[in-house]
């Protein structure tokens, strides 16, 4: 598998631990918490990157995003990077059920 983000050097972390069988609903909870806390917003524009299996990056709108990302969590096994437009917060779901969140200043 790829090398992680140290997401200890980012600002405004966030993790969370999931099981395989909620790992998609789990994503879509922490995904409307960001939200929800208006640490990022609906319309916000997201790349996503995989780190073996998926050789492309696709952009969303993270509502969109929200819709396609219980199949991704589940049927594609990588770590996956949810890099905002801005360049400025990230979010991984990792292979290992692993959620984390960062900013950076």
């Amino acid at each position: 598998m790829g090398e992680r983000i140290d997401f200890s050097k980012l600002n405004n972390t966030r993790f969370v631990e999931s099981d395989q069988g909620n790992i998609s609903f789990d994503a879509i909870i922490f995904i409307k918490s960001l939200v929800d806390d208006r640490i990022c917003w609906e319309n916000d524009a997201v790349i996503y990157i995989g780190d073996s299996l998926t050789n492309n990056g696709y952009e969303f709108d993270l509502n969109d995003l929200l819709k396609i990302i219980p199949f991704i969590v589940t049927e594609i096994p990588q770590h996956h990077y949810l890099l905002f437009k801005d360049l400025k917060k990230i979010i991984l779901i990792s292979f290992e059920n692993v959620m984390e969140f960062g900013t950076i200043k």
